[in-house]
């Protein structure tokens, strides 16, 4: 082999070890981010108000979750909203899905699954609105 031979054989090393180099510092940053991630779903500071949620590469973010972007929605307007509005309402919020399904898509899942299987909302015509609390003696007066 000669010089020249060796030279650029040691340069393409070179060049192969940095871009593993480049590589594992990549992974050792995505896993800090799981590790994280993990610690901050297992925290006993989070107290449900927020959804957390991690997404494919570890990165944590705090959100509200997709219920209480409903209920607060559904407060905001004691006279009901349309199933779009409430769509509309809860990305005001700040809700964000992060999956591939619209926000559209599971907002209306979850409104009918509030509505149908756990009795949670009550629906006039077309519009949701949370369940009329009435006094504990019945709603008359003395």
């Amino acid at each position: 082999m000669s010089s020249s031979e060796a030279r650029d054989f040691l340069i393409a090393e070179l060049e192969r070890l940095e871009r593993r180099s480049s590589d594992l510092k990549a992974q050792l940053a995505d896993a800090q981010a799981r590790l994280a991630a993990a610690r901050l779903l297992l925290s006993p500071e989070d107290n449900g108000a927020h959804a957390i949620t991690a997404n494919r590469i570890g990165e944590v973010r705090d959100r509200i979750g997709l219920r209480d972007a409903i209920r607060k929605a559904l407060e905001q307007h004691p006279n009901g909203l349309r199933a779009e509005e409430v769509v509309d309402a809860v990305t005001g919020l700040g809700y964000k899905p992060t999956g591939t399904m619209s926000a559209k898509a599971l907002v209306y899942s979850e409104l009918y699954r509030l509505h149908t299987k756990l009795g949670r909302l009550d629906k006039r015509g077309e519009k949701y609105r949370l369940p009329q609390v009435t006094p504990a003696g019945g709603g008359e007066a003395a």
